[in-house]
């Protein structure tokens, strides 16, 4: 299992993607046990707290289950992990914002058309919270949060279970994009008021309008980031990560930060 330590400098997250890989190829099959943290952490040269954190990471991601006094095993995969294994297959092609960008007009902007045709006030109820959430939240990070309420509350709104399970699949993308754009206030001062827009066409009823005012929305990274727009966004995720919390938040506490979503009450589903 560990074969090329000599090789590589092991530490949290290239020991998780180690493992990772190592259930997504078959070598590791539903199942079947992980070595025990001890034999982990030799194999690997780390300490044991570094191998408990990684079995949470990979339990995070529902790859494996951990059974107290038992050791961790390979989770069955599910039909719920269609999406996780899509992102994973992603980002080893380093998608860039330019690539989301024109994804997200795809599914978006005709999830925000159907959502005029068909949302009822109580899908509306959790846009309305998102948005003032979003206005008065205290940092980046629950930003981030209530805008990707928002804009999953629109492809909910759609009631088409095969665009919301399209939208999952590009979550973790969609989540780095908005920490880019919500970082720099040219990007944030535009595009945020833009969810307004949206609501508005929504309330109205009039899916074109909701359809050009979703487009607008996406098109605002598109005009504003410059250079960035041809760049790997897990790269631009971790550069405003670094700038704003230094070593303290990782790529994955971010998507933690973001997840589960948020029901009308604001409770988590």
């Amino acid at each position: 299992m560990t074969g090329k330590t000599s090789m590589t400098k092991w530490n949290r997250e290239t020991i998780v993607g180690a493992l990772r890989e190592q259930v997504l190829s078959g070598e590791l099959r539903p199942g079947d046990k992980l070595p025990s943290e001890r034999q982990l952490a030799q194999g690997f040269g780390v300490s044991r707290p570094v191998i408990r954190e990684v079995l949470r990471s990979l339990a995070d991601q529902g790859l494996v289950q951990i059974l107290p006094g038992k050791g961790a095993y390979v989770r069955p995969a599910s039909e719920g992990d269609v999406a996780q294994l899509f992102e994973v297959a992603l980002h080893r092609n380093q998608v860039t914002p330019q690539q989301l960008i024109e994804a997200r007009k795809m599914l978006e902007c005709e999830a925000a058309y159907l959502a005029a045709m068909r949302a009822t006030n109580e899908d509306l109820h959790p846009l309305r919270l998102a948005l003032a959430q979003l206005e008065t939240a205290g940092n980046v990070l629950e930003q981030v949060k209530w805008d990707l309420a928002f804009h999953l509350g629109v492809v909910r709104a759609a009631h088409n279970p095969v665009i919301e399970m399209m939208f999952g699949s590009i979550r973790s993308f969609t989540v780095e994009m908005m920490l880019r754009s919500l970082s720099d206030p040219a990007v944030a001062g535009e595009g945020l008021g833009l969810h307004h827009e949206v609501l508005r066409a929504l309330d109205a009823k009039s899916p074109v309008a909701a359809r050009e005012a979703m487009a607008k929305h996406l098109a605002v990274a598109e005009q504003q980031y410059g250079e960035d727009l041809d760049r790997p966004l897990s790269a631009l995720a971790t550069r405003e990560l670094g700038r704003l919390f230094g070593a303290h938040v990782s790529l994955e506490q971010l998507i933690r930060v973001t997840a589960p979503p948020m029901d009308a009450t604001g409770q988590d589903t």
